[in-house]
């Protein structure tokens, strides 16, 4: 009557030793784990890996556009976007091609600030400061026609 064991050295009997995620020891999840690295890494990854590059979703730029191409014309569109001072329908599409680019793998510093960063102008061989100039006179050009 008066063994106090049980109340000072309590058995629990539902531990079960847990890791990272708490799941090890449920054979389901580890079944999911198994099938997610085999997806990852034969079917979803392969091309990835095989081609040692990485297309990132960086979103649609066609959500900066009020009106739909579909439903209305270029020029109702291109009147819309310039009122509100908004990106006009080429400015988006040259933003589209300059930004689709794949990133080089693996991860480096190298790569990611090659994929990321605009290289200046300074860094080229090519380096010619009167295409500066030209390239300001085309963007006044079309900064004119734009909101003339």
């Amino acid at each position: 009557m008066n063994n106090l064991d049980d109340d000072y050295n309590q058995l629990q009997i539902d531990y079960a030793p847990r890791g990272f995620s708490g799941f090890e020891n449920d054979a389901k999840s580890k079944q999911i784990f198994v099938e997610l690295e085999h997806w990852i890494e034969n079917i979803i990854g392969a091309k990835q890996i095989r081609e040692k590059e990485i297309k990132f979703y960086k979103g649609t730029v066609k959500k900066w556009q009020i009106l739909d191409d579909n439903a209305h014309d270029r020029d109702q569109i291109e009147k819309l976007q310039a009122a509100v001072q908004a990106p006009l329908p080429e400015e988006l599409e040259m933003y589209k091609e300059k930004h689709n680019i794949p990133m080089k793998l693996p991860f480096t510093n190298e790569n990611v600030t090659a994929w990321r960063d605009e290289p200046l102008a300074i860094e080229s061989a090519d380096f010619n400061p009167q295409s500066l100039q030209l390239d300001r006179e085309r963007r006044r050009t079309f900064f004119i026609e734009r909101y003339q």
